[in-house]
């Protein structure tokens, strides 16, 4: 597989989760935040993600679908530095 071919399927899976997370995302933008950024959420939802490709595709597909950044990028850090 090219690089190309893989950007494009990388693409491809990031806009399928965008449509999975999406309700969850705005629900949980739309609740009361209990962590800053609602990293909490975000966490619960990254921390049973296995592979860091897989990571990657969640992190950018919660972050299109409306997430706050700052929220998935702190609960990213946790789970990568832990």
């Amino acid at each position: 597989m090219t690089k190309n071919e893989d950007m494009v399927s990388f693409d491809l899976a990031v806009n399928e989760a965008v449509e999975i997370v999406r309700p969850l995302v705005e629900s949980i933008e739309a609740g009361i935040s209990t962590t800053m950024n609602n990293y909490g959420e975000y966490l619960k939802i990254l921390f049973p993600i296995e592979t860091r490709g897989q990571a990657a595709i969640a992190v950018v597909a919660l972050c299109r679908a409306g997430a706050n950044k700052q929220g998935v990028i702190d609960a990213f850090n946790i789970i990568d530095n832990s």
